[in-house]
């Protein structure tokens, strides 16, 4: 038995699997790794299907509530041709699922909120505002009821539902409709309660197709609705109005419009800025945020600064470009901080943010093809545990790509081939026609020599080929990138190759130094390959870490 564990073929077996699990758990480490500090990774909850173009662009069809009883969320989503609740715990696990009657064809938006005993459900269909009342316990639609007709828009606060149409702007809290503003055209609109005041942002399109955001203050125990103008929204045939949100911090409202240009795949994020109550001291200006359609979400934290969540472009691994959210902080308009929150690789849209305690909640959709993915993560100890384990499908991804990232290898092995073994190999030829008896006498020193030699141009190879790659030294894992760890595991392949080598001489007796250098190069540069090649060029087109 001792005698088969020192064999070199076993040795170099052992080396194999042992240079393969580290290649494995620096994947493994990296996708397990949290987005940032204090954030779980995403936790998969549910899958479902969009059967057309339409339903797989429509993000905005998802709406969740909190279920603080029932320690979880109910998110309620639109499939085919029916609206289905789902309740999940804190974290992630899905509780049931059940599907709402009637038929719902299409769902173009949804909002929710609850009370006690019921959720109120508004969803607009192809321009007609529906209203739900829906007993979440059972599922039961208990009543149904039209609250508009042609509306462009709706946005839910609370017991509120205002929404814009033909008629102008609109308002209900499910008996008498209120209207305002009937000759305007508004096209967007989101509203924000906050001290018992409604604070509206809409944008209306004039007749000459020119676009302008207004601000609008409803004083529900007065009644009163007053609008103003605050600055007009660049559009024209190839720019459209992708989306708007309004937030406040202190004593400042904010405002914040997506403008998309699909001639150029490009996205302008706007911002106004005014204190509460004086829209006339509006100031404005442009968020830098990178990524097509980011659509800022903003959140209603009790912070200085105003924070919000968008869709931004992530970099995974070398060059590979990803859609990721990222909340952002913002001041003195200037973005001051950004937090990774998703690392998916799916397009993260439609972002809902909740506060539990002192916890944190965030869901979103991902979408995969004409898959949409609901997801969680968030900062609780539970949502932390539940989403550090991998999935059956993840395990498997991840052992495909470490087996199949290691087939390059063989070919990318050549580089560093040419380096050492074929100049060796013409240093060998031309000796031995100087002195071929001397050479054939002292096998054993020449191997040492062209070991020693093949040894420095291996050195030289791994300097000039990785660690003088810029573009390569912010994508390689820490063990690489660290000279004493490196220099250890650089040194153990090349004495394991060498005890390889001897082991085979002593078993074929004492074999030309042509064939004993070759045999030594070909396993040296075999385990070279397995230790640093799949870091060089597989590991960094594998792509399992992101970068802002």
């Amino acid at each position: 038995m001792l005698v088969k564990i020192r064999d070199w073929k076993f040795v170099l077996l052992i080396s194999f699997f042992a240079l393969y699990f580290l290649f494995f758990s620096v994947l493994y480490m990296d996708e397990v790794k949290l987005p940032s500090e204090k954030w779980s990774r995403e936790q998969f909850v549910k899958e479902f299907n969009a059967v057309n173009v339409s339903q797989i662009m429509n993000s905005r069809n998802v709406a969740t509530v909190h279920l603080p009883e029932e320690n979880g969320f109910l998110t309620i989503y639109h499939e085919g041709e029916r609206l289905y609740t789902l309740q999940m715990d804190y974290g992630g696990k899905m509780i049931a699922v059940r599907d709402l009657e009637p038929e719902v064809p299409e769902t173009f938006k949804l909002k929710a909120w609850r009370d006690q005993e019921n959720i109120y459900l508004y969803s607009l269909e192809n321009k007609t505002l529906q209203g739900y009342v829906v007993d979440w316990k059972t599922g039961q639609v208990i009543r149904r009821k039209v609250m508009g007709e042609e509306v462009r828009d709706m946005a839910v606060a609370e017991n509120l539902v205002f929404f814009a149409g033909e008629q102008g702007l609109q308002w209900t809290d499910g008996g008498e409709v209120h209207r305002a503003m009937e000759g305007l055209f508004i096209e967007k609109l989101e509203v924000l309660k906050a001290d018992n005041l409604y604070h509206i942002a809409f944008v209306e399109k004039k007749a000459d197709s020119s676009k302008v955001m207004r601000y609008a203050l409803y004083n529900p125990l007065e009644g009163s609705l007053k609008s103003q103008e605050i600055g007009n929204i660049t559009s024209n045939t190839s720019i459209s109005l992708g989306h708007i949100d309004i937030g406040s911090v202190e004593n400042d409202l904010y405002i914040i419009a997506v403008s998309t240009d699909a001639k150029f795949g490009s996205s302008t994020v706007e911002y106004f800025q005014f204190p509460v109550n004086r829209p006339e001291g509006v100031e404005r200006g442009i968020m830098a945020i990178n990524g097509y359609a980011p659509n800022p979400v903003i959140l209603h934290q009790n912070k200085k600064d105003l924070t919000f969540i968008a869709t931004t472009e992530t970099t995974k691994g070398n060059n590979k470009k990803m859609n990721n959210l990222v909340e952002f902080t913002f001041r003195d308009g200037e973005i001051i901080d950004k937090k990774l929150l998703s690392k998916t690789d799916g397009l993260s849209v439609s972002p809902q943010w909740f506060q539990v305690g002192e916890n944190y909640y965030l869901q979103w959709i991902d979408i995969v093809g004409n898959k949409k993915r609901i997801m969680l993560a968030g900062n609780s100890p539970q949502i932390m545990e539940a989403a550090g384990n991998l999935r059956g499908d993840q395990w498997m991804r991840l052992f495909m790509d470490t087996t199949l990232g290691l087939v390059p290898i063989t070919y990318i092995a050549t580089i560093p081939l040419m380096y050492t073994f074929v100049p060796i190999m013409i240093l060998m030829f031309i000796g031995s026609m100087v002195k071929l008896s001397w050479m054939e006498q002292n096998t054993m020193k020449v191997l040492y020599g062209a070991v020693g030699i093949h040894t420095l141009a291996k050195l030289s190879f791994t300097y000039s080929a990785i660690f003088n790659n810029e573009n390569l030294g912010d994508v390689l894992p820490a063990f690489i990138k660290n000279p004493f760890v490196f220099g250890i595991l650089f040194l153990l392949t090349t004495v394991i190759a060498f005890y390889c080598v001897m082991n085979y001489m002593t078993k074929k007796g004492k074999p030309h130094f042509f064939s004993s250098y070759a045999f030594f190069a070909i396993v040296d540069i075999f385990l070279y390959g397995l230790l640093v090649l799949p870091y060089y060029y597989t590991y960094i087109t594998l792509a399992y870490f992101t970068k802002l």
